[in-house]
């Protein structure tokens, strides 16, 4: 906190990063109070009970309110006595007096949500956190030392207990929101230095994990959203209602008429007319070659779905054997005329399956040694590149 709250200097300008970083917080949770009141169906009051504390940070400006008066909370979660508090950062309760037992949750990521009950509010957030609900938006406010506890205690524990615990904002509300942010990054930057001195991480590597750390700022990650919500405002304003009730199907089959619509009135004038697409090459290839090989079957190359699974070993200590066990896995899908235009960005080094995307048994000869002999029978790629050189030559 010392770090951020010392000025700052950019070239010829004095900043200071913890103001700074407070008022996009601030102008942020406004911004999106703004979008709720023209998108939100959620009553009137929870809007005004957010704005109460964005306009009276201060909890004694909030006191002359009387009945109208919210207070703010942040939260801790407890898994058991001999473990410390883990804190949920970016986000909080709010409680108006004029509504009592109705809290109103706010976590980035997921936004605004009111409860009936307290107990109700902290048996969803439990039902987050633990068993097969957990939500890895809400694990990600955590730091990470913070989500490594709270996922092994999920783990190992038969039966998860957690306590939710409010702590009251006596402060300036925007402030603690953000002195707990600071105090996330801070935990995750040291528990990086402590596993990179534990494992002898090269200084190279730590230079990339340290800048990594200091751009996981969850104000961009609130910007970021902001921004996407904003698009699709505009997106809903420009966009005629009837298409928003069309069903899915419909919307395909009118942006496939919009792009023939362009190719034929538009894209005429470029010098790519009537050359296939990458995709539409791959799968004009692979469709002669599969009727060729299977003249009653006739598969679709779309509908043979290519997965490759790549496992990630366990890193070990200096000295130490590698674990037979892999430490997690790398799973990539797309059906047989994307493998065979990118053959899965280059990564063979795992093991491939194939399936088909209705569900039906596919054919006995159809089997990954089968796929990756036509692959690199047929090189759509180079295909491709001959094509294009071809159309291209003067």
């Amino acid at each position: 906190l010392e770090f951020h709250v010392r000025p700052a200097r950019w070239i010829n300008t004095q900043v200071r990063p913890y103001a700074l970083y407070s008022l996009i917080r601030e102008y942020a949770l406004r911004l999106e109070m703004i979008m709720e009141k023209r998108e939100s169906k959620l009553p009137e009051w929870v809007l005004q009970s957010v704005q109460q504390v964005l306009d009276r940070p201060l909890s004694g400006l909030r006191e002359p309110l009387g009945a109208d008066q919210v207070d703010g909370f942040l939260l801790s979660i407890h898994c058991d006595a001999s473990t410390p508090a883990i804190t949920l950062t970016n986000a909080f309760v709010l409680c108006n007096a004029g509504h009592a037992g109705e809290p109103v949750l706010w976590a980035l990521g997921i936004g605004l949500k009111v409860f009936d009950s307290m107990q109700a509010l902290e048996q969803s957030i439990k039902g987050l956190f633990t068993g097969a609900g957990v939500n890895p938006k809400l694990l990600n406010l955590l730091a990470d030392p913070d989500r490594q506890l709270l996922l092994d205690y999920d783990r190992e524990s038969t039966g998860v207990d957690i306590r939710i615990e409010l702590r009251s904002v006596s402060g300036h509300f925007i402030e603690a929101l953000q002195d707990e942010e600071i105090e996330r990054q801070r935990r995750t930057v040291s528990d990086l230095y402590q596993q990179a001195v534990a494992w002898q991480v090269p200084s190279a590597l730590f230079k990339h994990l340290i800048n990594a750390a200091e751009c996981d700022d969850r104000n961009r990650q609130i910007l970021s959203d902001l921004g996407g919500a904003i698009q699709l405002v505009v997106y809903k304003a420009m966009v005629p209602a009837w298409m928003f009730e069309a069903s899915s199907s419909d919307q395909v089959r009118l942006v496939n008429a919009l792009r023939r619509f362009y190719v034929t009135c538009i894209g005429k004038k470029d010098f790519l007319f009537d050359v296939p697409t990458l995709y539409g090459y791959s799968q004009q290839q692979l469709t002669r070659k599969l009727e060729a090989d299977f003249p009653e079957e006739h598969p679709d190359p779309e509908n043979i779905r290519v997965t490759l699974t790549h496992f990630v070993p366990a890193p070990v200590a200096p000295g130490q054997l590698p674990q037979s066990i892999p430490a997690a896995r790398e799973v990539t899908s797309e059906n047989l005329v994307e493998f065979a235009a990118n053959r899965l960005m280059s990564r063979f080094d795992g093991a491939i399956s194939l399936a088909a995307e209705d569900g039906q048994p596919l054919n006995a000869v159809l089997t990954p040694a089968y796929v990756n002999d036509v692959v690199e029978a047929l090189d759509v790629a180079a295909g491709y590149r001959e094509l294009l050189d071809t159309v291209l030559t003067p």
